[in-house]
């Protein structure tokens, strides 16, 4: 739009940033708590099929996925699976990589 001021990368940054929250959210979910089954010793096909079977139950009766996840994988740390933390650890650096740029 003309009558905007804002340049047009920042318009294209702000937009791939949208698209990437959302694709990283379905890999946060999937690929950490597939991998802590796997590495905890369930096969992979196994530890799939609880990822899958829990997560469906959860939708379908409203419980959370975690409660059930402690049940169907108790030798799981959960505290430190679902720690938001672990997942933003490189976002100061990331912000001032960018801020050299600009």
């Amino acid at each position: 739009m003309p009558h905007k001021r804002n340049p047009i990368v920042s318009e294209r940054i702000t937009g791939l940033a949208r698209l990437l929250r959302g694709y990283a959210q379905a890999g946060i979910e999937n690929v950490a708590l597939l991998l802590a089954l796997v590495e905890a010793g369930r096969p992979r096909d196994e530890a799939y099929r609880i990822f899958q079977e829990n997560a469906q139950l959860a939708w379908d009766t409203s419980t959370p996925f975690r409660e059930l996840l402690a049940g169907a994988a108790p030798e799981l740390e959960l505290d430190a699976l679902f720690d938001p933390r672990a997942f933003v650890r490189h976002a100061e650096e990331i912000v001032a990589r960018l801020d050299e740029l600009g």
